[in-house]
């Protein structure tokens, strides 16, 4: 299973930043001060090199990716070498090389959240938020079936507004097409500063149990990525 799990399961429900920034008023002040910081940083300009760890039920790998520098050539493999390339693996490093910015910044976050968001519990200064992830306006049926079955709780700042965490699971074992029935799907982001002070994913972690075509599946995954720096 690929790193994008949770992209490939919701389909298109991450909106674009611009979309996901236009929430309608009167929503919890905390969610207001998430999205002001989001707008603020969509104005930043740092373009980080950073190192990632991979890692699946049977595959480890380890890459530095440098996003300044030309299509093709944004990535090197560290290790393993590429005769030992999972398919998974590849996939990963395509579209790291397409947009390595994908799925990298927390305030993506934010297009999940659904007017139901309301808040559950406060760790220190964070105060955590429970909702159901809303649907993009290009979800299909089967994307917006899977995200009705899920709970999401993301955990915010409640002085600065940075987004600390973000977790998403099904609230029962449910069927999303004919021949796959998902016993239990957890996502855990966590989420730390950039130098500039935005927020990215530095570790995400998925695992699956499901039954697909009578066959039992259990996949675990893991992505860190780490010491963003500036090229030279």
């Amino acid at each position: 299973m690929s790193f994008k799990l949770y992209s490939v399961l919701t389909g298109c429900a991450l909106l674009t930043l611009q979309s996901a920034l236009a929430q309608p008023s009167g929503q919890h002040p905390i969610l207001d001060l998430a999205h002001q910081k989001a707008r603020i940083e969509q104005s930043y300009t740092a373009r980080y090199s950073f190192e990632m760890t991979y890692q699946d039920n049977d595959f480890q790998a380890q890459a530095h990716v440098n996003p300044t520098r030309p299509q093709g050539s944004r990535l090197e493999v560290m290790h393993p070498a590429k005769s030992e390339w999972s398919n998974d693996f590849k996939d990963m490093l395509r579209q790291l090389d397409d947009d390595p910015y994908e799925e990298f910044w927390c305030t993506d976050f934010l297009a999940l959240v659904g007017p139901d968001a309301h808040p559950v519990m406060q760790d220190g200064n964070a105060v955590i938020f429970a909702f159901t992830p809303q649907a993009g306006p290009d979800d299909d049926a089967d994307d917006r079936k899977f995200l009705a079955e899920m709970i999401a709780h993301i955990t915010i700042d409640n002085t600065t507004g940075a987004i600390h965490k973000f977790e998403m699971r099904n609230r029962r074992p449910f069927k999303p097409i004919f021949i796959a029935k998902i016993k239990s799907f957890q996502m855990q982001v966590q989420c730390q500063a950039a130098p500039d002070g935005r927020f990215y994913v530095a570790d995400l972690r998925t695992n699956l149990s499901a039954k697909i075509a009578l066959k039992k599946v259990e996949e675990h995954e893991q992505r860190t990525i780490f010491n963003l720096t500036l090229p030279r």
